[in-house]
């Protein structure tokens, strides 16, 4: 019921995915079926290397006020960590919230040069 509430939800609202869903991304996306919107994704600017590509899986999400807006992001992926850096200096990014297990399914979230610069934990009741 969900999944088709959704799927109602993107066509009202003209939303896509077909960036996220391309070949040359697929590998860069945690989970085939969480993309971001092509409408409000995150689009990398700063390439480093011919290998370099715009896209993240990441999307601006609006905040309480019209000038404050947050980046919500995948955990990065060893494959896209320099992405996620790319993203985290383009944007001047000062604060970044990790907002799931470090470890689910028996399986590590992140790469370890992510998780070596985590600061501190904590659990929400």
């Amino acid at each position: 019921m969900v999944r088709s509430q959704t799927s109602m939800f993107k066509r009202e609202l003209g939303l896509t995915t077909e960036t996220g869903a391309l070949k040359e991304n697929i590998k860069k996306n945690r989970y085939k079926d969480i993309l971001p919107y092509d409408q409000s994704r995150v689009v990398l600017s700063l390439l480093t290397s011919d290998c370099d590509s715009d896209y993240i899986n990441a999307s601006f999400i609006k905040g309480a006020s019209a000038d404050c807006r947050y980046i919500a992001s995948q955990a990065p992926l060893s494959a896209t960590l320099v992405d996620f850096w790319r993203m985290i200096w383009q944007h001047d990014v000062k604060v970044i919230v990790m907002a799931c297990r470090e470890v689910e399914m028996g399986k590590v979230n992140s790469p370890d040069g992510f998780r070596l610069m985590s600061c501190s934990s904590f659990t929400a009741q």
